[in-house]
Formats: structure tokens, sequence, C-alpha cells
């Protein structure tokens, strides 16, 4: 049986960390912006900061997700398996436990807008951080990509549109505010071979 999540130590490590006090104070807009409720306010990370911030980068497919509610507080999380096919950043193991925030039990469901949706049967390439009960992934769906194998190279697609972005963190850390509110997109960010070399170039500067 997977060891319990211990949601207090999860929230406070996961959650919490996704939003920057800029995020924080821009949530005000949303009551006079609904249109933009169903997204989730956040500072853009770059590719660079993802991976500096990320404890194991994986290349794997899904192959189990298991939704489960924390009784006490009524919350909906989802435990993923995810068997690695590649390790390109942290220890290597054969499979890795990733959990997220939402999902769906037959007679309810939470949906979290901006959370990494895992699919059974994607092959994916995830930015994760070691936190209470499995990993999370990094910066919410801006560390998932689905690797595209109908094109080559394989481009890593991300779908953000559950993000709304309102200042962008760089590699030094400082944030840098865009204008207005810039909404998350699919995109094509890179490849693999071009993820790695991120990787190696971070792990030559520590």
């Amino acid at each position: 049986m997977p060891a319990a999540v211990d949601f207090d130590d999860f929230l406070e490590g996961v959650a919490m960390r996704r939003y920057s006090l800029a995020a924080v104070m821009a949530l005000w807009a949303l009551v006079a912006l609904p249109s933009l409720v169903q997204a989730a306010v956040v500072v853009r990370m770059s590719m660079d900061d993802l991976v500096h911030n990320s404890s194991l980068i994986v290349r794997g497919k899904v192959t189990v997700s298991e939704s489960f509610q924390d009784k006490e507080r009524g919350r909906i999380f989802t435990r993923h398996t995810v068997t690695v096919l590649e390790t390109l950043k942290g220890t290597k193991a054969d499979t890795v436990t990733v959990v997220t925030l939402g999902g769906e039990l037959p007679d309810i469901g939470q949906i979290v807008p901006g959370e990494a949706e895992l699919k059974v049967g994607e092959e994916v390439v995830l930015c994760l951080e070691n936190t209470a009960g499995g990993f999370s992934v990094v910066g919410m769906a801006q560390g998932k990509f689905v690797v595209d194998h109908s094109k080559t190279p394989c481009p890593l697609v991300r779908d953000t549109r559950g993000l709304l972005y309102v200042g962008e963190k760089g590699k030094s850390g400082s944030v840098s505010k865009l204008s207005g509110m810039n909404p998350g997109e699919v995109d094509s960010v890179l490849t693999i071979d071009t993820l790695r070399t991120l990787i190696h170039r971070d792990e030559g500067t520590r």
C-alpha cells in the first residue's frame, strides 16, 4: 500500500511554493475579470529556472493514475505512477510517484486550474521536486511536457492554457513584470536534446 500523504506538508511544501507574492497580489484582478477565474495566476519560469529548481527530471510513461480524497480536509489528489525510460537529472529509479492537486472520484471531482495533467499512456518529460508522499511537478503545468513522436527531432509539447502569467522569473531568481496578464498556450518549447544541454549547463554551474 502506498505511503499516506502528509497533507499539511504537501500543501505547504508544494502549493504554497507555486505562487509568488506578486501572483497573490494580482488575484484581486480576477474579481473584475470573471472570464479569467479558471486560470491560476503565476510567475512564468524560464527553462533554466525549471531545470535549476528540479531535483529530478525524467522521461517516462504514465502507467497508473489513482485519485483519492483527504477525508479531513475534503481535498482530492491524484497519485500517478510513471515508468522511467530515462533519468535526465537526479537519482535513477525504475518508477516515480507523482502527486498532483485535483482529481475525479465516482461521486465527486475537483479541478485545479493550471495544475499539470498526467494521462495514462502519455510519454512525458517531467520536472519534479521531492515532497511528502511523492514528487510534484515544478511550476504546475510549466514543468510537464509531452513527447511528440510524430516529428523529428521529437519536440516537447507543453500545455499551459490553465495559467495566467503576471511576471517572469529569470536565472538569477529576479522577477520582471510583463505587460498585463499573459495567458498560457500550447507550445513546443524545445527538444529533448536541447533540454539535455540545459541540464548539463546547469550542473556545470553548481
